[in-house]
């Protein structure tokens, strides 16, 4: 009977921390880092919305907010203007765009929520690799650019 008191005790204590750590978000809270928005993310979200989230496959479940939850995100997080805790967050870590951020942000919530790592070193990655080949790919360009210029001044 002991133990089962116990355990009774630790799911009351488990909840009421939940709860209190939601109570302190007000409307327009700006997370501070990825897990601090994820927690977030997770609190003001309906039961409803994070099982439909949840429940589709990671990529379409992240487009398909870009322009509504990503939207909200990237203008009243500050990561357009370029400051605040979790724009430097991201900065700090090389991701640089708000796009990027904000599926970043979205990403990791719905492999939390389906209790998968969110392996943020693979997103940087995987955002800053598409960045070095649009890098390589301008320069490139430009090459070509200023070849075709070269050409084009000879007649």
């Amino acid at each position: 009977m002991h133990r089962f008191t116990v355990f009774i005790l630790f799911i009351l204590a488990f909840q009421l921390n939940a709860q209190t750590n939601c109570e302190r978000y007000s409307d327009d809270y700006i997370p501070k880092n990825l897990d601090d928005a994820v927690n977030f993310l997770n609190c003001v979200w309906s039961d409803t919305s994070k099982v439909a989230f949840k429940n589709k496959p990671e990529n379409d479940a992240v487009a398909e907010l870009h322009f509504g939850t990503g939207l909200y995100i990237r203008n009243n997080w500050n990561l357009w203007a370029c400051k605040g805790s979790l724009y430097n967050f991201f900065k700090l870590s090389g991701i640089f765009h708000p796009d990027d951020m904000s599926s970043i942000i979205l990403t990791s919530f719905h492999r939390t929520l389906n209790e998968n790592d969110i392996l943020l070193d693979e997103q940087i990655s995987e955002y800053k690799e598409y960045w070095n080949a649009v890098k390589i790919e301008n320069t490139n360009q430009k090459e070509i650019d200023r070849a075709y210029q070269k050409l084009i001044g000879k007649f």
